[in-house]
């Protein structure tokens, strides 16, 4: 789905002239010289910029993480569609898509979770569900037994950590990507748009 509001926000380093929103640029441009609109709208912060992409490709692109790329994109995913959160949900969507590799599978799963009816899936993607819906609706209820139902369903420390990171995360981008009414426009979706 793609965006068509229109961003509040546009900051071009070009017209402000200011080096460290050309460098904060120069960070975070993607293979094709782009720098997305998430970015642009961060640049009157341009200290925070290198910093939170930082944090998303720690998360997302770290070899470390224990959970496959598909299922990563699809927590991502999840949190984007609780917040509503149109661009990231575009983005992240897409990107599920790409990675499970069977986009009528994968259409079906998106829409579980857009109606938070997963209980047909395998308990362990229930589990991980569930828990990123909590966190994201109600973080303040998250108690100890939420921990032990995740780990009941064989998810280990490591992928509950991961998981935590993920759903929190795409949280702060969620809001940040609502708050300033950051659009697509023009650019490409997913991996496409990706380094």
């Amino acid at each position: 789905m793609r965006d068509d509001k229109v961003c509040r926000v546009e900051f071009e380093p070009e017209s402000t002239g200011e080096a460290a929103v050309r460098e904060a640029y120069r960070a975070v441009e993607d293979g094709n010289g782009r720098v997305h609109n998430l970015y642009k709208a961060m640049s009157l912060s341009p200290g925070a910029i290198r910093p939170a992409d930082q944090l998303y490709r720690q998360v997302m692109h770290n070899d470390d993480c224990p959970f496959e790329p598909w299922l990563r994109e699809l927590i991502a995913a999840q949190v984007a569609m609780i917040c509503e959160s149109h661009y990231a949900i575009a983005h992240h969507g897409e990107n599920f898509h790409e990675f499970m590799g069977d986009r009528q599978r994968s259409e079906e799963l998106l829409q579980r979770v857009r109606s938070g009816r997963w209980e047909e899936e395998a308990p362990k993607l229930q589990a991980i569900l569930t828990f990123g819906e909590k966190l994201s609706r109600r973080p303040e209820a998250i108690v100890a037994d939420d921990i032990g139902a995740l780990r009941e369903a064989g998810l280990s420390d490591k992928e509950i950590v991961y998981l935590a990171q993920i759903s929190a995360s795409f949280a702060y981008w969620s809001r940040i990507i609502n708050a300033l009414g950051i659009a697509l426009g023009d650019e490409p979706l997913g991996l496409a748009g990706t380094t």
